[in-house]
C-alpha cells in the first residue's frame, strides 16, 4: 500500500524542480515502505546528489537536523536538502549550468533507483529505455498544490497514461484500442505510479522490433523531456573549409545538435544554447546560398541557410524560443506547458463536477427544506381544525381571532401552492435532467458500438487482405510445383519414349534373329531326317551283309573236308581276319559300325557263291 499523499511544498528553491527524482532514490532506500529513511542512508544519498553534480561538500550535517529523529521522511529529507542544493547551485554555478545540472541529478538518482524497475522479472525493455520512459513519467507527474511540487508518491493521471499509449500506438503504426487500455487498467485507479506505467508500455510494445521499440521511446522522450524544438535538414558553412554541408539538426532549448543523416547515429557537432546567442539575419545576394541566417554564440558562430524564406523563418523563431527559455530562467516547454494545461484542465473539470453534486444537494436540501414545511403547515391546519371544532362555543367570541387565522390559513395555503407548484417545476426539471442524460449515455452507447463495429470491420477487412494474400502465396506456389511436376512428367515421358523405341527396336531385333533360327531350325530338321533316311538304307544294308558273312561261313564249314575246301577257308579266314575300316555314323544319340569288310566280303561271297 502506498502512503499516504503529502504535499512537500516548502519555503525556498524546490531542488531545482527535481523533487519527483529525489523522490524515487528516497523512495528506493525506504525498503520497508514505512515514509521514513535513516539519517545514514539520507546522509549517503546527500553526498551522492553533491558529488553526482559536481558540487564540493557542505558544513551541514543531516545529524544536527532535527536531531532526536534516527529516520526522516521525505517532506523532512526536503527540508534539509533542499537549500544545500540551491545553495551550492547559487555559489558555483551560473544559470546556463542549470540545465546540465538537472541532467546529471537525474542520472544520480537514477542510479540509485534503478535497481527496484530494471531488475523486476519479466522485464522487457532495457535500462536505457527504462531511464527514458522514467524521464518521461516525472515530466507527466501531479502538482501539489502550488503547482509546481509534485505530490507523493508521485504518479500521474490515467489521462496522460492514456495520451502516452496513444502515442506509441501512432509511432508503432497500429489502431489505438481504448475499451482494452480500459480493461488493462480497471475502472478505479485514477493515478499510476511508474511501475505501473512501465509495465503498461512493455504490454503495448510486446513483441515489437528491438530497433522500433528504441525509435519509439526516443521519439516520446525527445517530446517529453528534451523539448525537442524543431528538426531538419539545415546546409552549414564549415569552419575550416568553407564548403557548404547539409546535416540533420535537432534544436532544443540547451543544443543544436547536427548529425550526417536522419537516422540521428553519428553525431558530428553540438551548438551549445545560452543566453549570450543571438540570430543574425543576412541578406540574399545573387550566386551565393539563399535564405541564410547566422547563429552566434560563445566562441563560434554558425552560417546556415535553408531552401526557402519560410522555412528560415521557422527556424529564426525556434532559435529565438530557444535563447528565451535561457533569458527567462524557469520558463516553460511547449510540452511542459501542454501539460499544465490539460492538468488544469482536468482540476477545472472536477471543480465543476465538485460544484454541480453541490448544487444538487442544495436544491434537495431546498426541497426537502419546503416538504418539511408542508408537514408542518398542514399539522397546524389539523391542529387548528381540531381547536375549531373543540372551540366550537367560542366562535362567536373569538370571531375576530378566527378572521384573522383565517386570512393566516390562506396564506399558508398560497404559499404551499406556490411551494407545491415550485416543487413540481423543479421535479419536473430533474426528470428532464434525467431524461437528457439517458439520452446522452444512449448516445454515447450507440457510439461506442459504431466505433466497435467499425473496429470489428477494419480488423476483418485486415484478416481478409492477409487470407487473400496468404491465398495467393499458396496459389503460386502451387503453380511452381505444378510447373515443376510438368517438367518432371515431360522429362519422364521423353525417357518412357526412348526406352520404348529402344525396346521395339530390341523386338525387332529378336524378331529377325528368331525368324533366322526357325529358318537354321527347319533347315536343321531336314538334314536330320535325311540322315535318318540314310541310316536306314546302311542299317539295311549292314544286316543283309551280316547275314550273307553268316551264310558264306556256314558254306565254308561245309567245304572244309575238301583239299580245296580248307585253303579256301584259310584264305577266307585270312581275308576275314583283315582289319577293315569302321565309319562312325551317328542316329538320335546311339553309335554303330558300318563295316565295309562285310560288303567286301558279301561281294566275296557273292561271287564265290556265283
Amino acid at each position: 500500500m502506498n502512503p499516504a499523499k503529502e504535499s512537500t511544498t516548502t519555503s525556498g528553491p524546490s531542488a531545482l524542480g527535481k523533487r519527483a527524482q529525489i523522490w524515487h532514490a528516497f523512495n528506493a532506500l525506504d525498503e520497508q515502505k514505512k515514509g521514513e529513511v535513516l539519517k545514514s542512508q539520507l546522509k549517503v544519498l546527500t553526498h551522492n546528489l553533491l558529488t553526482g553534480l559536481g558540487l564540493p561538500e557542505t558544513d551541514d550535517k543531516i545529524e544536527a537536523f532535527l536531531p532526536l529523529a534516527t529516520a526522516l521522511s521525505f517532506k523532512d529529507f526536503m527540508r534539509f536538502v533542499e537549500p544545500i542544493l540551491a545553495k551550492a547551485v547559487a555559489r558555483f554555478c551560473n544559470a546556463d549550468d542549470v540545465p546540465i545540472l538537472l541532467d546529471r541529478l537525474d542520472n544520480v538518482c537514477w542510479f540509485i533507483c534503478s535497481r527496484t524497475y530494471v531488475s523486476q522479472p519479466g522485464r522487457t525493455l532495457d535500462g536505457d529505455n527504462c531511464f527514458k520512459i522514467w524521464c518521461v513519467f516525472n515530466v507527466l507527474a501531479q502538482s501539489g498544490d502550488d503547482g509546481e511540487d509534485p505530490v507523493v508518491p508521485v504518479e500521474i493521471d490515467r489521462e496522460e497514461a492514456e495520451i502516452l499509449v496513444q502515442k506509441v500506438h501512432r509511432f508503432i503504426g497500429i489502431g489505438y484500442d481504448k475499451d482494452g487500455f480500459r480493461r488493462h487498467l480497471g475502472s478505479e485507479d485514477r493515478l499510476l505510479g511508474f511501475p505501473q506505467l512501465l509495465k503498461l508500455v512493455e504490454k503495448y510494445l510486446f513483441g515489437v522490433d528491438a530497433s522500433v521499440v528504441n525509435k519509439v521511446v526516443a521519439e516520446i522522450h525527445e517530446q517529453y523531456v528534451l523539448g525537442v524544438l524543431k528538426k531538419g535538414y539545415l546546409t552549414k558553412k564549415g569552419h575550416f573549409v568553407t564548403n557548404w554541408k547539409e546535416r540533420w539538426c535537432v534544436l532544443t532549448p540547451n543544443f543544436l545538435r547536427y548529425f550526417v543523416s536522419r537516422d540521428e547515429k553519428e553525431l558530428k557537432g553540438e551548438f551549445r544554447i545560452t543566453s549570450k546567442c543571438t540570430v543574425e539575419n543576412v541578406n540574399d545576394r545573387s550566386g551565393s546560398k539563399q535564405s541564410k541566417f547566422i547563429l552566434k554564440g560563445e566562441g563560434k558562430d554558425y552560417e546556415v541557410s535553408v531552401p526557402d524564406p519560410i522555412t528560415k523563418t521557422e527556424w529564426v523563431t525556434a532559435f529565438n524560443t530557444a535563447i528565451s527559455y535561457h533569458t527567462q530562467l524557469g520558463k516553460e516547454s511547449p510540452m511542459k506547458t501542454e501539460i499544465r494545461q490539460r492538468r488544469l484542465s482536468r482540476l477545472a473539470r472536477m471543480e465543476r463536477l465538485t460544484q454541480e453534486q453541490q448544487q444538487k444537494l442544495k436544491q434537495k436540501e431546498l426541497i426537502d427544506s419546503t416538504q418539511q414545511q408542508l408537514d408542518q403547515e398542514m399539522t397546524k391546519r389539523m391542529d387548528a381544525e381540531r381547536r375549531m371544532q373543540e372551540e366550537e362555543e367560542k366562535r362567536l367570541r373569538d370571531q375576530e381571532l378566527m378572521a384573522r387565522t383565517k386570512e393566516e390559513l390562506e396564506a399558508v395555503s398560497m404559499a404551499r401552492a406556490e411551494a407545491e407548484a415550485r416543487w413540481a417545476n423543479e421535479t419536473a426539471q430533474l426528470e428532464r435532467q434525467k431524461e437528457h442524460l439517458r439520452e446522452m449515455q444512449e448516445l454515447h452507447g450507440q457510439l461506442s458500438a459504431q466505433l466497435e463495429k467499425e473496429q470489428k470491420a477494419r480488423e476483418q477487412e485486415e484478416l481478409s487482405r492477409k487470407r487473400q494474400e496468404e491465398i495467393i502465396r499458396e496459389e503460386v506456389q502451387k503453380k511452381r510445383e505444378l510447373e515443376e511436376m510438368r517438367t518432371a512428367l515431360e522429362s519422364l515421358l521423353m525417357d518412357e519414349k526412348q526406352k520404348r523405341e529402344n525396346l521395339e527396336e530390341a523386338k525387332l531385333q529378336q524378331e529377325a534373329l528368331l525368324k533366322q533360327e526357325t529358318i537354321r531350325l527347319q533347315k536343321l530338321e531336314r538334314e536330320r531326317e535325311e540322315r535318318e533316311r540314310e541310316y536306314q538304307v546302311a542299317w539295311e544294308k549292314l544286316q543283309l551283309a551280316e547275314r550273307e558273312k553268316e551264310e558264306a561261313l556256314r558254306l565254308l564249314k561245309k567245304k572244309k573236308e575238301t583239299p580245296f575246301g580248307s585253303a579256301l577257308s584259310r584264305f577266307v579266314e585270312s581275308e576275314a581276319t583283315d582289319e577293315v575300316p569302321v565309319t562312325p555314323v551317328s542316329h538320335r544319340g546311339e553309335d554303330f559300325l558300318l563295316s565295309e569288310g562285310a560288303i567286301i566280303t558279301q561281294t566275296k561271297s557273292g561271287s564265290g557263291k556265283n
